[in-house]
């Protein structure tokens, strides 16, 4: 288990509570790694969002990209 507390990131390793300046620092001493943000995340962040097929079709024209439409 890995948590916040005091500005301050702790781990249990063996029994014993460490603490770490830094989630990263506590993270590799547990023997975890990091992955870094969710790729899907920053697509998202990216990708315009389309609440209808017509706004995907009044931003980008018919001709543009493979829509299909169901009704």
């Amino acid at each position: 288990m890995i948590y916040e507390k005091r500005g301050q990131w702790c781990v249990r390793i063996n029994g014993q509570l460490k603490k770490f300046p830094t989630k990263a620092e506590a993270m590799q001493a547990m023997g975890m790694v990091d992955k870094g943000p969710d790729p899907l995340e920053a697509l998202r962040a990216k990708a315009p969002m389309y609440n209808t097929f017509e706004e995907a079709v009044e931003d980008h024209g018919e001709d543009e990209g493979d829509f299909v439409e169901e009704d």
